[in-house]
């Protein structure tokens, strides 16, 4: 990748999103020069992983669908870290900011169970599943570290460039973990279902392809995605793979609770600090 911002500029616009993210603050300006494109996004990114004090135990998967990125204003999915703080198993209570977007993602994730490193050559579809230990069912809870704009252009009504979301950890809040299946490959999983309540209301359901035609395409994705930037798994990594419902917010003292076919369900009480 080939960014024209410097280090220095992608490592402060870094550390000021991380430090709001740790403090629960939102940013109202930006923290830097806009990224123009997907290299100076990364760059930030990079250098994020890098400040941020916790270590990366997984990555995430966004803007999945065409419907996604046009509303978010880019031309293709993104990935970014899940950083071991902000990540928990389910039953979990999820306890965020004030001014906080708290958008719920249901999502299947795959923990793995062998290394996929950075090579040169692309990896087949049969490596990437061989690396995989378990299918979970799990929650993404979506926020952004630069304030909202209502009625912005582009980037779904935020304020500034949209590859602020690769920069800003894919716009990761938190990340629930629920049971998972060793015996992944007797399920058909490009045909899960998810049914999702709200306080005990049916609010949404889905089905796994909704998410980039399934969890292996996805991975499939991320794998050559962080191998062109020579970044690469490690076994006992998580990915989450993209949100398969339509997205909802949840406020504070509401419980959110999903059922997925073949797999076990996932509970979440959304808090306020």
């Amino acid at each position: 990748f080939v960014s024209e911002i410097d280090g220095a500029q992608a490592e402060a616009s870094a550390r000021a999103l991380a430090a709001a993210r740790a403090e629960g603050r939102k940013l109202d300006t930006p923290p830097g020069p806009d990224p123009k494109d997907w290299d100076e996004g990364y760059a930030i990114q990079d250098a994020l992983i890098r400040v941020t004090d916790s270590p990366v135990v997984g990555w995430k998967i966004g803007a999945t669908s065409k419907r996604a990125q046009d509303l978010l204003g880019v031309d293709g999915p993104f990935s970014g870290p899940l950083f071991e703080r902000w990540v928990t198993e389910s039953p979990a209570e999820v306890a965020t900011p004030a001014r906080a977007l708290r958008i719920i993602e249901p999502e299947f994730a795959l923990r793995l169970s062998g290394d996929l490193p950075a090579r040169d050559d692309p990896y087949t579809a049969d490596e990437i599943a061989a690396a995989v230990g378990a299918v979970h069912c799990a929650f993404e809870i979506i926020d952004r570290r630069l304030a909202e704009t209502p009625g912005g252009r582009g980037s779904g009504g935020f304020q500034g460039s949209p590859y602020w979301f690769p920069a800003d950890a894919g716009a990761n809040a938190g990340f629930v973990l629920g049971p998972g299946r060793e015996d992944w490959r007797t399920l058909d999983l490009q045909a899960l279902t998810v049914e999702v309540y709200l306080d005990g209301h049916e609010k949404t359901r889905g089905i796994s392809a909704n998410a980039m035609g399934g969890p292996l395409q996805s991975l499939g994705w991320l794998v050559e995605h962080l191998r062109g930037r020579g970044i690469g798994l490690v076994a006992g990594q998580v990915v989450t793979t993209g949100v398969v419902t339509e997205i909802f917010t949840a406020q504070p003292g509401e419980t959110v609770h999903a059922d997925y076919e073949g797999i076990g369900s996932v509970t979440i009480e959304m808090a306020e600090y």
